[in-house]
């Protein structure tokens, strides 16, 4: 059988909230109708799978199945690492929502400056800031295991934006603590349509939270430097300090 394959990163497919996914689709030739293999994948469609797919997703096809490779809410072509304000203009128009590798800032941003991007360009990874003053709904998150699962040293490179040679990268592009704290854990539930189930702390949720030795919002001390004292996962104390 042979195949037709659409490489169209315009395809999208609408959400009842107004949120859009990405994504790709192999088609038989013929025009029968088929059944259908959905893969949902928090991986860009582009070039983080773009091998793999290009071959399981015909072998699909080559055996009778029409074959659909969509990015998760959040993730995959949403990954915003060095988005222009005419593209941001372009991401809220479309009501979609993305999210920041923040980490990246501190991790590779004096790489970034001096080397790969250029200062214009290093200055805007990750624009957190120009995203919320368009409205739009983001998320922050590691790379893991590219960087350290470490969730309040995240937090303070959107706040801070500081580099591992000490450099602040980009400071027009800092945002706030709660700001910050909400890209990695209420607006994180809403992006992956979890947020009736964890998120915050609410009657009715998961019990998934932490005790801080600092007061995040209060405090003088960096974000990096607060101590986790107790994770309790689903009720359950799976951590004391």
């Amino acid at each position: 059988m042979s195949v037709l394959t659409i490489l169209d990163d315009t395809i999208w497919i609408d959400l009842p909230d107004g949120r859009k996914l990405s994504a790709r689709l192999w088609l038989p030739k013929t025009g029968h109708s088929y059944p259908v293999i959905f893969e949902y994948l928090p991986y860009r469609k582009p070039d983080g799978t773009a091998e793999r797919d290009a071959t399981t997703h015909a072998h699909f096809v080559k055996h009778g199945y029409a074959s659909i490779r969509v990015d998760i809410a959040g993730t995959g072509d949403s990954y915003g690492q060095t988005l222009r304000d005419d593209q941001l203009d372009q991401i809220a128009r479309l009501g979609m929502s993305v999210s920041f590798f923040s980490a990246h800032i501190y991790y590779w941003g004096d790489l970034h400056y001096t080397t790969i991007l250029g200062p214009a360009r290093a200055e805007r990874i990750s624009p957190a800031a120009s995203a919320q003053q368009r409205g739009i709904r983001f998320t922050i998150h590691n790379d893991a295991s590219v960087t350290p699962t470490r969730p309040l040293h995240l937090a303070h490179c959107a706040v801070e934006r500081q580099t591992y040679g000490g450099r602040i990268l980009g400071k027009a592009q800092k945002i706030s603590r709660l700001s910050a704290l909400r890209a990695m854990t209420i607006d994180a539930a809403w992006q992956v349509f979890e947020d009736s189930k964890r998120g915050s702390i609410e009657n009715g949720k998961l019990a998934d939270l932490v005790i801080l030795s600092e007061n995040p919002l209060k405090t003088s001390k960096s974000l990096s430097d607060i101590r986790v004292m107790q994770t309790i996962r689903r009720g359950t104390i799976a951590y004391q300090a």
